[in-house]
């Protein structure tokens, strides 16, 4: 007699958006999550970005973009060469305009942090890791969302039920521009 009994449930099919891009206070909370940089680390780097003109102004409390960058969206991408094999599957068809990052409401006197379309060249320590998460939040934001299947099981062991549940990725869309950075992590801490 066995002791545990699974009563499957069928899946749901559900897609997830990219994350939203960057205003300074969630820069700053990424940043200490993967690097360990306080706020101020974390402001006087993406300052120094803004001052040699890399990315746009960073003390902003928006996470929008306004509806006039639409057009300058291709001319940004392009000339971040450095990703460029994440950027040429993007150029190649129209631009996906998404309400998760262009609302006019939602932008005040400035918008979300962005690079801007100076070549960023070879940055390295602060600069390059928060340039880094910037360039790839960046990116995501016009990649397709990911498309997952959720499932969900009950169980139950003589008297105690319980539930588990599980996401299986279909399609990966967004998530494709943070395979490499996760690849890139692995080899350095190993």
């Amino acid at each position: 007699m066995s002791f545990l009994q699974l009563f499957p449930l069928p899946g749901k099919k559900g897609k997830e958006s990219a994350p939203k891009l960057f205003d300074l206070t969630s820069l700053q909370v990424e940043c200490n999550k993967k690097f360990g940089y306080s706020a101020d680390q974390t402001l006087n780097t993406v300052q120094s970005l803004y001052e040699k003109k890399l990315v746009t102004y960073p003390r902003v409390d928006t996470m929008y973009l306004p509806d006039d960058i639409y057009p300058k969206i291709k001319g940004i991408l392009s000339s971040m060469t450095g990703y460029s094999a994440l950027t040429q599957p993007l150029l190649g068809a129209a631009i996906r305009k998404s309400k998760n990052v262009f609302d006019d409401k939602k932008v005040t006197d400035h918008h979300a942090i962005i690079p801007t379309n100076i070549k960023a060249g070879n940055l390295g320590g602060y600069e390059g890791n928060v340039y880094d998460l910037i360039a790839r939040r960046f990116i995501a934001a016009f990649y397709p969302d990911c498309q997952v299947s959720k499932t969900e099981v009950i169980g139950k062991v003589r008297d105690t039920e319980f539930k588990a549940t599980g996401k299986q990725i279909l399609e990966e869309g967004w998530r494709a521009v943070y395979k490499e950075e996760k690849k890139r992590r692995g080899r350095r801490a190993g």
